[in-house]
């Protein structure tokens, strides 16, 4: 059994609450330690990169249908 740390139980448990089931890490983490929970969490393999996901999308754009344009 992974021994976990008090911030990667907290992340993982909010994952799992998550429709997506995404890992946020909390606002008040510091870049670094965010960092060193990410890289233990993905050597124990209880998470997975998913970098398509982080990308962020262009929005969508709608048209109107040929028949309402003026």
């Amino acid at each position: 059994m992974a021994h976990l740390s008090d911030t990667q139980r907290i992340i993982l448990s909010q994952a799992s609450q998550r429709d997506d089931r995404l890992t946020i890490p909390p606002a008040r983490l510091p870049a670094a330690a965010r960092q060193t929970v990410a890289k233990a969490l993905l050597k124990q393999g209880l998470v997975s990169r998913r970098p398509h996901l982080c990308r962020p999308q262009p929005p969508l754009m709608r048209r109107r249908p040929l028949s309402t344009r003026r």
